[in-house]
């Protein structure tokens, strides 16, 4: 051993295991913080998000009011169709239903009374051959049966009602109460509903 420092060689340098792991431990470290988000990276992605959830929820309505109302459009010029080959055929339009309209589903007369209308309507075409083929081309979506017989349904899901004479000219009328399914008059209430004569 050498006791003057001044004369001593000098001692190798001695690499220590835990220096080695400490150099891994703060690469790992460094490397983890470039490939983590940082907060203002995730504010931006929720912000991102959130418009795109205010947008679904603003436009969504209206697309698939949109869309409904084009299915029943299309179903209503089909059953129209339908109405004009069994007055070809039978020399008159098929009638409206008339009271009464079986038992009452309180407190929705109105509706029983639009059910009868809409399910006297198919029974008629259907017992037509012209009109028959006609209404067999409708969507299958198009025709529903709650329990009481087949009804015709607007692109909403909704029985539409039928008027053999309250359409342009006394024609027949084909109405869907839109997408809220209210009837009920007045200008709110009925700027959805969609009529077979275009109005």
């Amino acid at each position: 051993m050498c006791q003057r420092a001044a004369t001593c060689p000098p001692k190798p340098l001695r690499r220590h295991s835990y220096g080695a792991s400490a150099t891994r431990r703060r690469r790992s470290a460094s490397e983890r913080a470039t490939s983590a988000f940082t907060l203002v990276e995730l504010l931006v992605v929720i912000l991102i998000l959130s418009i795109i959830v205010a947008l679904v929820v603003s436009f969504g309505p209206r697309v698939i009011g949109e869309a409904g109302g084009q299915t029943t459009r299309a179903t209503q010029a089909m059953i129209i169709e339908a109405i004009d080959a069994y007055y070809d055929s039978e020399g008159e339009y098929p009638e409206e239903a008339t009271p009464p309209y079986g038992p009452a589903r309180p407190p929705f007369e109105s509706v029983n009374a639009q059910y009868a209308r809409s399910r006297h309507l198919y029974e008629q075409l259907v017992s037509v051959k012209a009109s028959r083929e006609l209404i067999a081309k409708l969507p299958d979506d198009a025709i529903g049966d709650f329990g009481d017989g087949p009804v015709f349904l607007d692109g909403f899901g909704w029985v539409m009602d039928y008027s053999d004479d309250q359409g342009f000219g006394g024609r027949p009328l084909i109405t869907s109460a839109g997408i809220d399914n209210d009837f009920d008059s007045g200008e709110d209430a009925e700027k959805d509903n969609i009529y077979s004569d275009g109005r």
